[in-house]
């Protein structure tokens, strides 16, 4: 739930910078490879999830083509957040960039600190 009130928080100051700037929108700013495939993981785990759900709810087996579905879903998804990312103010782009580069960063030291926390505590 902290997850999603910060992800609202971000995206209403990310709103907030573009209303208050009259300058023009930049295209130097695209989604870093790295954050494409972790988006395309997350929606392969999602949707393998989904599907799952509705194997056992409804009978109906998509699973066998979880991976297509993923794969298109992941790339409308990220078309978006680029579409967004050239909404952004040109005067922006090193601040953006620099928080890409410190997201690419963070999510796999998160993972690592889970894996060595998990193994401690068994």
């Amino acid at each position: 739930m902290k997850l999603f009130k910060l992800l609202f928080v971000l995206i209403i100051a990310l709103f907030a910078l573009v209303a208050c700037t009259p300058m023009q929108g930049s295209l130097a700013v695209q989604l870093p490879q790295e954050l494409v495939v972790v988006i395309g993981w997350f929606v392969l785990i999602g949707l393998t999830a989904f599907s799952k759900w509705v194997g056992d709810r409804f009978g109906i087996d998509i699973s066998d083509r979880a991976a297509e579905i993923a794969a298109s879903v992941s790339a409308v998804i990220v078309l978006f957040i680029n579409y967004g990312l050239g909404l952004i103010p040109a005067a922006y782009d090193g601040f953006v960039n620099a928080l890409f580069a410190f997201l690419i960063v963070l999510l796999p030291s998160i993972g690592i600190y889970s894996l060595f926390f998990r193994n401690k505590n068994r």
